[in-house]
């Protein structure tokens, strides 16, 4: 069981400390053998993140996974 600390910052922003969040792409490669077709990947829009086709996914990008933006991996 990993340990969580969450604490606010001096913007009230919330951090998770030591969490870090990884998927590699044979991972994804699996999603989309699963029927997964799409997923939010982190852009600088206002809204954070838009849908893109799974086949765009590349390492380094960061993809939202069970509400977490979560870094692509080789």
């Amino acid at each position: 069981m990993q340990n969580w600390s969450i604490k606010n910052t001096n913007n009230n922003e919330r951090k998770v400390n030591n969490m870090t969040h990884t998927i590699t792409m044979k991972e994804i490669q699996n999603m989309i053998s699963n029927g997964i077709s799409t997923f939010s990947k982190k852009d600088n829009s206002p809204r954070g993140c838009k849908t893109v086709s799974a086949s765009e996914i590349k390492p380094g990008d960061k993809v939202v996974i069970n509400n977490y933006f979560t870094l692509v991996t080789e």
